[in-house]
């Protein structure tokens, strides 16, 4: 079904908040229609997958890039062309995660569609905090170019 790379974090505890001002690089139009395929998607995700040298490495950098990657692009919507995209983000409860998540990427990978971009969070016990996740488990963000054949029953 396919490879991926995990990226964990930690907040640091020591030294200061520091908060980057960098500018994003521009995607200054729509691309053609044509170039977000199956082909291109597979290059972009080995290219990806392949950046990284070790098969474990431990570093500190600042948030921004962890928490907001795409914020390196301004625009990046327009990778996916004037139609743009669709993001099907769904959660599974802890017990059934696994098998689950297996389930949606078995048959994502029946569908020969690629998603450009898939985050996966872990989401711990509910408690009272104001932000908490209401329920333990997974939630899966995917996106997908927007075409007919993605709105197929």
């Amino acid at each position: 079904m396919g490879r991926s790379l995990l990226m964990l974090g930690e907040h640091a505890t020591d030294g200061e908040l520091a908060v980057r001002t960098l500018r994003p690089k521009p995607v200054p139009f729509d691309m053609p229609a044509k170039l977000l395929n199956h082909a291109t998607v597979r290059a972009f995700n080995a290219m990806y997958y392949n950046r990284v040298q070790r098969s474990q490495s431990t570093r500190r950098i600042p948030f921004e890039p962890f928490f907001y990657p795409l914020d390196a692009l301004s625009n990046w919507n327009r990778i996916y062309g004037k139609s743009g995209f669709v993001q099907h983000q769904f959660g599974l409860p802890k017990a059934a995660g696994v098998t689950g998540l297996r389930e949606v990427l078995k048959h994502i990978a029946q569908s020969q569609r690629g998603s450009f971009l898939a985050v996966l969070k872990v989401f711990g016990a509910a408690n009272h905090n104001l932000l908490s996740f209401p329920t333990e488990g997974y939630t899966l963000a995917l996106d997908f170019k927007a075409e007919p054949s993605v709105f197929a029953a």
